[in-house]
């Protein structure tokens, strides 16, 4: 699957960090394909992919106002990662808990929809973040 124009298999070729920014850029408001964000849930259970994976998140995430595509595209991510990376993911996700909850307030002039998909997602992260026990349900079901 392509995502701004790259294919998925590009992880290889330009490193996993590299990808990560091209799934998360504010290039397109689609977001990033299901083949993508696999490659970066398969990247967290690496050592180091999951470093420059889960940096390029909280980078994304802690966009201003005028880069609300990167934190759109930054949730949906990391909710995916939740329900699909390394568990890893959920214990570092604990620490950066007071920034996304803070995003289910947050309200973007520069956003069509003034923030509504943003407070959403951030909403849908904390859900998991809040209820360890669904998520570890929702986590088997999908690995089954």
């Amino acid at each position: 699957e392509a995502c701004g124009g790259l294919t998925v298999s590009s992880v290889f070729v330009m490193g996993i960090k590299t990808f990560t920014k091209n799934v998360t850029s504010a290039q397109t408001t689609v977001d990033p394909p299901e083949g993508a964000l696999k490659k970066l849930a398969v990247g967290t259970k690496n050592f180091v992919q999951f470093q420059d994976v889960m940096t390029t998140i909280w980078k994304r995430i802690g966009s201003s106002g005028k880069d609300y595509i990167h934190v759109q595209k930054g949730l949906l991510v990391l909710e995916y990662l939740l329900l699909h990376g390394s568990e890893q993911v959920l214990t570092e996700s604990r620490v950066h808990q007071p920034e996304i909850s803070t995003l289910t307030d947050f309200r973007s002039t520069h956003a069509a929809d003034n923030g509504a998909l943003i407070r959403e997602r951030a909403y849908a992260v904390m859900k998991w973040l809040n209820d360890e026990e669904a998520l570890k349900a929702k986590r088997a079901e999908l690995a089954s």
